[in-house]
């Protein structure tokens, strides 16, 4: 399985209801959009603070919050009627309860995830495999799309692999046409790509980009 996620990383909504647009028109069938939300907090910047205009854009793509907060039960709830969200991913780092935020989550009948920092251990995360669907792996500092990328991550990867063998493993940060074969290879199975996809003035074409160095993989 490999699977193409495109990632929002905004504090302008307007700049996100066009990458939100363009995506849509496109008529490629993405499984979910990342949208990265962002408090100013748990990393430097912060996203845009709308919520319910959300439902106003006209789109035909299923959103996926990567929660990089500090208090994601309470930033799952500003959410809650944005009709297309489906899916939340949670930092494992986050210093609020996890449980109860994987719960509220599956109240609202979302798929979960949660998400490990590029220096946090696979013991961080053991706890919550029998409760989540899927974890992801940031390959760079997470805030800013454009940091470098963290290659020594991959190991961490591995070892994943070797433990949860039948739990989706997805990668967010720094995924680009030249690295994406060599991330493939580490058992990963979606890729969240931020500027190498939606930041691009042809996104079916950076897409194609994409598809075509996995193809060679």
């Amino acid at each position: 399985m490999n699977i193409i996620i495109p990632a929002i990383l905004t504090s302008d909504f307007f700049e996100f209801k066009n990458i939100l647009n363009n995506l849509s028109a496109t008529e490629i069938i993405f499984p979910f959009v990342q949208i990265d939300v962002m408090d100013g907090v748990f990393v430097p910047n912060k996203s845009f603070s709308e919520r319910k205009e959300i439902n106003s854009v006209p789109h035909n793509l299923d959103l996926e919050l990567h929660l990089m907060v500090a208090h994601p039960l309470e930033e799952i709830k500003t959410w809650a009627e944005v009709l297309t969200v489906k899916k939340a991913v949670i930092a494992v780092e986050s210093q609020e309860d996890i449980m109860a935020a994987i719960k509220l989550t599956r109240e609202l009948d979302w798929a979960v995830g949660l998400s490990v920092n590029p220096e946090t251990s696979l013991e961080k995360i053991d706890q919550y495999m029998d409760h989540v669907d899927s974890v992801l792996f940031l390959t760079v500092t997470p805030g800013a799309q454009g940091n470098p990328f963290i290659p020594a991550v991959g190991e961490k990867i591995k070892k994943f692999k070797e433990l949860y063998p039948h739990m989706t493993c997805s990668v967010d940060g720094g995924v680009t046409p030249e690295n994406i074969a060599l991330i493939s290879s580490w058992g990963t199975d979606y890729f969240c790509v931020g500027s190498a996809l939606v930041k691009q003035p042809d996104i079916k074409l950076a897409y194609e980009k994409l598809v075509k160095s996995l193809e060679t993989f």
